[in-house]
């Protein structure tokens, strides 16, 4: 994926959105999994995703990857780096 931003940071909540990618062996993406770290947070096949339930004034890391039906996984994108308010 590129483009990977954040945005709309408030205190418990951010805006993930990034732009689709096909993986290596051209296959369009099925999906994208999302990492709060090293934590898988969702599995989603949207270019985008609202974070919730973050806590306030806290760091946090976010990286995208896509992947596609047959199994192929792109590499990470990221990290987003934001401080909630």
């Amino acid at each position: 994926p590129t483009n990977f931003t954040g945005s709309n940071i408030t205190t418990t909540s951010v805006d993930l959105s990034w732009s689709g990618s096909a993986s290596p062996d051209g296959t369009a993406a099925a999906g994208y999994k999302v990492y709060q770290g090293s934590t898988l947070i969702s599995n989603i096949t949207n270019t985008s995703i609202t974070v919730n339930l973050l806590f306030t004034q806290t760091k946090y890391s976010f990286y995208v990857l896509a992947y596609d039906a047959n199994g192929n996984e792109s590499a990470l994108a990221g990290p987003v780096t934001i401080t909630t308010l």
